[in-house]
């Protein structure tokens, strides 16, 4: 169980202050940062050096030490990222956690605050000017500078929303001494018009919806209305929603509903966070990438990731690689979905057969991957039906299994780090199925690796694995 305390901290429960550093968001973000800082340094002496400093975040997650976590997981990326020769290596610069009062916005706001506060101590001292903007927009226009001492807690105003574009904008917000930039982030704010009144309208209008419209969408819509009605309260969620669009999906989805049609579907391509029905009681939440293909196509293979422990349906789409299974399988044209799980698992032979009633993939071609704490929930689940699925992936987790001679015929995959805590129960799976027979298991280690960058270093093998089973003679005929 202790190998899965990591990601269960890394995504805790959000604050109950908006104005209040969230671990949930603050370390998420670290996290992608780091993720993309691994990504464009591959030089594995400067990954050296970046490994004490994971490792010593993963032990303060395990102590629930979160701002200790959030400096580690800063310190980390300095050896992975060329520094300006003005800049230093002290972190005093990364320390900020910035919380905006809203995530939903009213169109005609006129003016929104963006919360400062240090999410761990800084190293030092110093003045900081700090800039925002949003994207294709002037500061000078929206915004204006503060000088602050480090010490202090600023706010910056952004002012003139009401002339603001309407949509999901990316806000950048920059913190820089003299002419040179200290560090830059980046977030979701979302204008919509008429905020308040249409939250109601749809609130009503999804309680009046027959117990006869279609599931799928009455679930959706009531996951999506409360996430919605979160932004607009001012909470931080766990990664960056587009309240915009997600606001006109939902009313989109309730009036389809309401005629008794569907609204989710082939035609409707792109990303998605579904709340789909698994047992006549039960919903489970996913995130789902739909590809456009052409109408002749053949149908796509489907991936099913499945995160680690205190995750969610996002980790896999946001977090692990900063998204590289998502550009994985695009430029495949494959099915992805990533369900959300709980320490029992999650019904994934439910789930693919609900998602089968509305979306074009091929059934004969199922292929689960997972990651730690999902890397054991994905052997239970293909050991509960080796015949579903046409190969198993698990990473940086796993365990001695007792019944894997039931996997012979399944190719799997093991992989994990030369350094990751996950290392001995890989080792174990894959022992197990080597010990039962199996022909078709391949373990590898990654060198100067860990627990964190296992996903991103092994999915580029994982997919190549996935490849020579979905093309192959046998994956048709399953």
């Amino acid at each position: 169980m202790q190998r899965w305390i990591l990601l269960a901290v890394l995504l805790s429960p959000p604050a109950a202050s908006a104005q209040q550093p969230n671990a949930r968001y603050e370390l998420g973000w670290r996290v992608r940062q780091l993720e993309r800082a691994w990504a464009a340094n591959t030089d594995v002496e400067k990954r050296k050096l970046a490994l004490p400093h994971i490792e010593a975040a993963v032990q303060h997650f395990f102590g629930l030490r979160l701002p200790k976590a959030a400096e580690e997981l800063d310190l980390s990326r300095l050896p992975l990222v060329p520094r300006d020769s003005k800049r230093t290596q002290c972190n005093w610069n990364d320390c900020w956690a910035l919380t905006p009062a809203q995530r939903l916005v009213d169109a005609k706001l006129q003016k929104l605050t963006l919360g400062m506060t240090q999410f761990y101590p800084p190293c030092t001292m110093q003045d900081v000017v700090v800039a925002g903007a949003f994207e294709g927009e002037s500061i000078e226009r929206y915004h204006r500078l503060i000088e602050a001492d480090i010490g202090s807690t600023p706010e910056l105003d952004t002012l003139g929303l009401a002339g603001a574009e309407i949509g999901d904008r990316r806000f950048n917000v920059s913190l820089f001494n003299g002419d040179f930039v200290l560090s830059e982030r980046s977030m979701t704010i979302s204008i919509v018009e008429k905020r308040d009144e249409r939250l109601a309208a749809l609130e009503a209008a999804l309680d009046k919806l027959p117990d006869t419209s279609p599931r799928l969408e009455r679930e959706t819509a009531k996951a999506l209305l409360t996430l919605l009605k979160s932004l607009a309260a001012g909470s931080t969620e766990e990664t960056d929603y587009p309240g915009a669009r997600l606001l006109a999906e939902a009313e989109a989805v309730v009036a389809a509903a309401a005629k008794g049609e569907s609204w989710y579907g082939a035609a409707k391509t792109g990303q998605y966070w579904l709340s789909v029905p698994t047992s006549d009681k039960r919903s489970t939440r996913a995130r789902l990438f739909v590809p456009a293909l052409a109408a002749e196509a053949a149908k796509p293979p489907l991936v099913v990731a499945l995160h680690g422990a205190g995750g969610s349906e996002n980790m896999f789409f946001d977090i692990y690689g900063d998204g590289e299974i998502v550009r994985q399988c695009e430029k495949r044209g494959w099915m992805l979905v990533a369900p959300r799980l709980g320490f029992g698992g999650a019904p994934v032979a439910a789930l693919v057969d609900e998602l089968a009633t509305r979306y074009r993939f091929d059934a004969q071609r199922v292929l689960v991957v997972g990651h730690s704490m999902g890397a054991g929930a994905g052997a239970s689940v293909v050991l509960a039906d080796p015949a579903r699925y046409a190969a198993f992936a698990a990473l940086g987790g796993g365990q001695a299994l007792k019944a894997a001679d039931k996997l012979l015929a399944l190719p799997i995959f093991v992989g994990a780090g030369e350094r990751d805590f996950g290392r001995d129960g890989a080792q174990r799976l894959h022992a197990s199925l080597i010990d039962a027979g199996h022909e078709r298991a391949t373990l590898r280690i990654y060198p100067a690796t860990e627990h964190l960058m296992i996903v991103q270093d092994a999915l580029p093998d994982v997919f190549a694995f996935f490849d020579s089973i979905a093309a192959s003679p046998r994956a048709e005929a399953r």
